[in-house]
């Protein structure tokens, strides 16, 4: 019994040994609050809020500043339309676009700006992936 007894505490050992050699401490929420940590992790470093509305042709979706645009996700908050302009003479309009009803999430990895439109003010809460300008 003595014998069971050792090998189970010896395994035991060398399980908790081997979790904290490669897993370390679990990260609390509360803990990374605390180190002033973002909203929106590593990978989207900016975060804005992105106001939609009648604008003719829509409102650009990108973070303020010189930032290159790579990527980027949104969080609607009332019914928005997405989309982008083909050329100079096209609008982005409800008939055109992608509607998001309020709390939709959206966005992906863009190929070209796109912008936002609106029956009324509606604003967007976003985060941003960017490269340098």
């Amino acid at each position: 019994m003595k014998s069971t007894y050792l090998v189970v505490v010896a395994l035991g050992l060398l399980f908790a040994a081997g979790l904290s050699a490669f897993g370390g401490p679990a990260v609390v929420a509360a803990d990374a609050w605390r180190a002033n940590a973002t909203a929106v992790g590593p990978a989207f470093p900016i975060h804005e809020r992105v106001t939609c509305d009648t604008t003719a042709g829509g409102v650009d979706i990108k973070p303020t500043g010189s930032w290159q645009l790579v990527s980027y996700e949104c969080t609607a908050k009332g019914a928005v339309a997405v989309g982008y302009k083909e050329g100079d003479g096209d609008a982005l309009t409800f008939a055109n676009g992608v509607e998001y009803a309020s709390g939709d999430r959206f966005g992906a990895n863009v190929q070209r700006p796109e912008r936002c439109i609106s029956a009324g003010s509606v604003v967007i809460q976003c985060r941003f992936l960017v490269t340098a300008p």
